[in-house]
C-alpha cells in the first residue's frame, strides 16, 4: 500500500472518506449489476462494509 498524502496525521485520518479508504486499500465499493439487457446499475459491492469498518476504526482510534 502506498499512500501519497502530504500530511498523514490524526486530523487527516479523522476526516478520511470511505472513498479514500477504498482507494488506499484497493477495495471495490460498487459492482455493476445487469438490470435489463445492456443496462447496468451500480450496486454496493460485498466489500463496502469492510471499507466502512476501516473508516470507523480509524476515526475511533483517533478519538481514543
Amino acid at each position: 500500500m502506498y499512500i501519497s498524502v502530504p500530511k498523514l496525521d490524526a486530523g487527516f485520518l479523522q476526516h478520511v472518506s470511505v472513498d479514500r479508504v477504498a482507494s488506499y486499500f484497493g477495495i471495490p465499493l460498487e459492482r455493476d449489476e445487469e438490470v435489463s439487457r445492456g443496462i447496468y446499475m451500480a450496486k454496493p459491492g460485498p466489500l463496502k462494509p469492510l471499507a466502512v469498518m476501516i473508516q470507523k476504526t480509524l476515526k475511533l482510534c483517533i478519538v481514543l
